[in-house]
């Protein structure tokens, strides 16, 4: 390429561009061709697959020739700088290996920052005896979310659904996955679900926070059942005609029908009916503006400091010293397996985690205290799975948090998706996707896991009612002086994570059990 012209060049990227163009078109194509068959007949054809076959092929292609291309531009521009006399040529040189090391960084696997790695280098030179130093990935959890400003039509950048792998000798690396995925496909953990924050200690303190009262009031004196007006303490300033009030036992609720601000004597739409002693509280979820010169609203927030304690996750997996030589083969522990190993046990721990009946383990978000519960059919007997999510998403939004997703047991969630009307077509194939084709049901996105208990799922509004903290992400070592290792040809790989798990805002979390 290196003797056409510059304009020839610039003809073979915009060559490039017009096939990504079509690429997209296609691929949205056979997506909705690919949703109709599974909604009609339950399963995709096999000329379905077999399309997204050559498309992903025609993609290799495509990404290859542009790789070229831009190879061969940074080339000329290196050259020009160099014939200029603007930079060295060792400068130049190095200029162009960083640019071509940055063009290849997207699609390098975890076993090539392993082996690229200085500390791998190092090991292989001592003859892979000893035990390495530490290779550690420093990639931090995101809540599973991403930008418009990424979004094209269903696909997104990989790094805004992806776990990176940063600070590692020398770049900004990936996993083993292509730089676009397909959003529908994307495979979502529980610790996607919530925020993590790096910390430095091996305990957090943090502030629980229960009790929310937007307008809070006292009862000036003892009400009985039949009466239909109350006083209130000090003032009644926030409160106003037609607001619902709620009393201290939580469950009996009036409506203002007149408020006199002066003697602070609220009249009622209807009596009592229950008896309230003095300076028991009076509640609402909004409140109205104060006159000038009068007594604020009072407001109330329970809060408590607690701590929470950072555990070690530690897996150690076997393989023969051969592999080390095996790169390929190995790849398949290092990207695959430990991975999901390691995934499946956190998902268990942030789910489940019982530090009180198990000091080992990490405060799960379904063992927290406070934490709201619904049952199926608790209101409607004839209520389905689909019906008592929507009845905790409920719960949730009634304590001011929005709903935004789910752990459900696979069995669950096949028991939902697999609701057929009476037509014998099934309900909810098309509907819980929205056009970015990320899945949602009740606005909210299921996470499927076997991490989850089956008859149980935990709707919460993640981002702002649990935190995660990161002590230590991921750190991976080899070792062949465990026991016999060294005389049987083995090799340990160990993995290690360090995290810890609060439940900021239980009323944020509701425990929904399927009957």
């Amino acid at each position: 390429m290196s003797e056409v012209s510059n304009e020839k060049i610039f003809e073979a990227l915009e060559g490039v561009r017009t096939q990504c163009t079509t690429l997209g078109a296609d691929v949205h194509e056979k997506l909705a061709e690919q949703r109709e068959q599974i909604r009609t007949v339950g399963a995709a054809s096999d000329a379905n697959a077999k399309a997204f076959r050559e498309i992903n092929e025609r993609y290799e292609s495509t990404t290859k020739e542009a790789l070229d291309i831009n190879r061969e531009l940074l080339t000329r521009v290196v050259g020009l700088l160099e014939e200029d006399k603007k930079i060295s040529g060792n400068a130049a040189r190095l200029m162009l290996m960083s640019a071509e090391s940055g063009m290849r960084s997207g699609g390098m696997q975890l076993y090539d920052v392993l082996t690229q790695s200085e500390e791998f280098k190092a090991y292989v030179e001592r003859g892979m005896s000893g035990v390495s130093p530490p290779i550690k990935f420093h990639g931090r959890h995101r809540p599973f979310e991403h930008s418009h400003r990424s979004r094209r039509g269903g696909y997104a950048k990989r790094d805004e659904f992806y776990h990176g792998v940063s600070d590692l000798q020398g770049g900004d690396l990936g996993f083993n996955f292509p730089e676009i995925v397909d959003i529908a496909l994307r495979m979502m953990r529980v610790a996607d679900m919530i925020p993590w924050t790096p910390v430095n200690a091996g305990q957090v303190r943090y502030v629980e926070e229960t009790v929310q009262d937007v307008l809070l009031g006292l009862l000036e004196t003892t009400t009985g059942p039949g009466d239909t007006t109350i006083t209130l303490k000090e003032s009644a300033e926030g409160f106003f005609p037609g607001q619902e009030i709620t009393f201290s036992d939580g469950t009996t609720k009036r409506t203002i029908d007149s408020i006199d601000f002066d003697t602070r004597v609220v009249t009622l739409t209807a009596a009592v009916g229950a008896v309230f002693p003095a300076d028991s509280k009076v509640t609402s979820d909004t409140f109205s503006p104060t006159e000038k010169t009068k007594l604020n609203p009072f407001a109330k927030i329970a809060l408590e400091t607690k701590t929470s304690d950072i555990k070690d996750f530690r897996l150690m997996l076997a393989v023969p010293d051969s592999y080390l030589q095996d790169i390929p083969l190995l790849s398949g522990f290092l990207t695959n397996r430990m991975p999901l190993f390691m995934g499946m046990s956190k998902d268990q721990q942030i789910l489940h985690g019982n530090p009180t009946v198990n000091s080992r383990e990490i405060q799960g978000i379904g063992t927290a205290a406070g934490i709201q519960t619904y049952t199926q059919g608790t209101i409607d007997p004839d209520e389905t799975e689909i019906d008592a999510l929507r009845r905790a998403a409920t719960l949730v939004a009634l304590q001011f948090y929005l709903a935004e997703a789910f752990p459900i047991h696979p069995i669950d969630l096949a028991n939902i998706e697999m609701q057929k009307a009476d037509d014998g077509k099934y309900i909810y194939m098309d509907a819980p996707y929205r056009q970015d084709g990320i899945q949602r049901i009740w606005r909210m996105t299921p996470v499927e896991t076997s991490a989850a208990k089956q008859g149980e799922s935990l709707v919460g509004a993640y981002s702002v009612a649990v935190m995660g903290w990161d002590r230590m992400m991921s750190e991976l070592r080899f070792l062949d002086q465990h026991e016999d290792y060294a005389a049987r040809g083995l090799i340990a790989v160990r993995m290690i994570e360090r995290l810890g798990l609060s439940v900021l805002r239980p009323q944020g979390i509701c425990k929904t059990f399927f009957t």
